[in-house]
C-alpha cells in the first residue's frame, strides 16, 4: 500500500489542522479518499476518514458513520501511520529547511523593523547671524 497526499487545504480550528484528499495505491490500483481531516492534539495526531451524517431513529440525535471502514484493526493502524506520515511530509517537507526559514524570517523581520532614531541636532547657524532666542545659544 502506498499513500500520498493528492490535495491538502490547511485549516485551523480546535484540533483540526487540514482537509486532505489521500491517494491510496494497492496492487497498481489507485483510489482517492476525499474529505479526510488531519487532527493534532497534545496526545497525538490522526486522520479522520470521511463520514456521513444521519439521524438516530430512536433518539432523533444527529450521528455520524464512517464511509470507509477497515475490518482489521492492524490494517487500520498501518493505514493511519502511512497517512499521517504522508500528511506530515506534505505540511513540512523538510524540517531542517523549515527551521532555517524561520530563523531567516526572524532575522529579516528584525532588520526591516522600524528603528528608533535619535533626533538630529539643529543645524549650526551661519557665522555672524544673531540667535533667535537664548535657547539657540550653545553654552
Amino acid at each position: 500500500m502506498k499513500i500520498e497526499v493528492a490535495r491538502l487545504n490547511p485549516y485551523t480550528s480546535d484540533s483540526l489542522r487540514a482537509f486532505v484528499t489521500l491517494s491510496v495505491t494497492i496492487d497498481n490500483v489507485t483510489i482517492e479518499i476525499r474529505d479526510c481531516k488531519y487532527h493534532v492534539k497534545p496526545e497525538g495526531d490522526w486522520i479522520q476518514l470521511p463520514s456521513r451524517q444521519y439521524e438516530d431513529r430512536e433518539s432523533g440525535e444527529k450521528r455520524y458513520t464512517n464511509t470507509v471502514h477497515f475490518p482489521d484493526r492492524d490494517e487500520y493502524m498501518a493505514f493511519q501511520d502511512q497517512a499521517k506520515a504522508a500528511v506530515r511530509a506534505a505540511i513540512n517537507p523538510d524540517p531542517y529547511q523549515s527551521e532555517h526559514d524561520s530563523i531567516m524570517e526572524e532575522f529579516h523581520a528584525k532588520a526591516e523593523a522600524p528603528r528608533e532614531v535619535a533626533p538630529s541636532p539643529p543645524a549650526p547657524r551661519p557665522a555672524g547671524r544673531p540667535a533667535d532666542s537664548f535657547d539657540d545659544i550653545p553654552f
